[in-house]
């Protein structure tokens, strides 16, 4: 009667431990949020934007509400490549892996699904926001007090990684490595740190494909060159004039970003096939949410500074330039005719508006 009991104890004690992974920013490059908010104002405006009211009882309503209004494709998602092999590493020792998220159900789902290999997923109702003291809650009731590895990229994860046995990060900054050593040397777990963000000027580099400057000096050249054949070296400085240019080209990189931002999913669906796409939003490479408020600011203040010191009938040509960005981006370095053709169009508009402010 005792053998059976003896004989199980053994295999219960050397259970490997599973390896828990969250998904935005951890195994994904990108937020299911945000992506499933910019996704429903491409598909249907009005229901995404009514969701909002959803807010009210919660945030994890919320994130049930937009993953209905969206559609959005989780195959053509940027996957990380560090966490993926971290997952395949742990399958092939036995392990079982566990994907949580605070992301909607739906949502985690679809994205274990995708990926396939996975013993469990869990995500958000519309009852239980999975972020955080309650992430770290669930866990430690499901998998037992440093029962389980976790996978994380947030300061909101630190208080999961004080449940965990070992605390494994995606792309953390220095300051929150720092507050990790501090935690992982007080629980005495072992830290491994993943796809660390690029240092210096690579940091900037997504930024400068985004907004593309090489493009800004043809343009320039023909701005300066028709407000000096219209009057400039006559007339010398006005600082009004100077700022109406800034003001004007402010409109055309928040139209770059907007752009970049609306055409992210479409981008990643067209590359799949054929590689990278040059939209970073595209690839994970910069967050959506920076890119829209970046893109709202820049778009206000350049159309503010436009009408107002620039004048009225600035502002058309400035939307005009605008639309040309948007079109730029919208092709993605696909029909080079049609990049020509936009050039030109940013190149005429570019010196009607010298000679305007002339």
């Amino acid at each position: 009667m005792t053998e059976p009991a003896a004989s199980t104890q053994p295999s219960v004690l050397s259970a490997p431990r599973p390896l828990v992974v969250d998904i935005d920013h951890s195994l994904l490059c990108t937020d299911l949020f945000d992506e499933t908010f910019v996704d429903g104002l491409r598909r249907q405006p009005l229901q995404t934007i009514l969701a909002l009211r959803s807010l009210r009882q919660g945030r994890a309503a919320l994130k049930a509400q937009l993953a209905g209004a969206s559609r959005l494709d989780v195959r053509a998602l940027p996957y990380n490549r560090d966490v993926l092999a971290c997952l395949a590493d742990a399958r092939s020792q036995g392990r079982p892996v566990h994907l949580v998220s605070a992301a909607d159900a739906s949502l985690v789902q679809a994205v274990a699904d995708h990926l396939g290999g996975f013993d469990g997923h869990h995500g958000s109702s519309a009852e239980l926001n999975l972020k955080g003291e309650q992430k770290a809650q669930w866990l430690a009731q499901r998998f037992g007090a440093r029962g389980f590895d976790y996978v994380g990229d947030a300061r909101s994860d630190l208080r999961v990684w004080a449940q965990a046995a070992q605390i494994i990060t995606v792309g953390l900054g220095s300051g929150l490595r720092r507050a990790v050593r501090r935690l992982a040397a007080a629980q005495a777990s072992s830290v491994l740190h993943l796809s660390a963000p690029p240092g210096g000027l690579a940091r900037w580099r997504p930024w400068l494909r985004l907004l593309r400057p090489r493009q800004w000096r043809a343009e320039l050249i023909l701005l300066l060159s028709t407000w000096g054949f219209g009057g400039f070296a006559a007339s010398g400085l006005a600082a009004e004039q100077w700022l109406a240019v800034g003001a004007y080209w402010l409109f055309g990189l928040g139209s770059r970003v907007a752009a970049g931002l609306w055409y992210a999913q479409p981008h990643r669906l067209w590359r799949r096939s054929s590689g990278k796409s040059r939209n970073p939003l595209a690839e994970g490479e910069l967050r959506l949410r920076t890119a829209a408020v970046l893109g709202t600011v820049l778009l206000g203040a350049g159309g503010l500074g436009v009408g107002l010191i620039g004048g009225w009938a600035l502002l058309p040509l400035a939307v005009v330039h605008g639309s040309a960005c948007i079109w730029s981006v919208a092709l993605d370095g696909r029909h080079r005719w049609l990049q020509r053709l936009s050039g030109l169009a940013r190149g005429s508009v570019a010196a009607l508006a010298g000679l305007l402010l002339a």
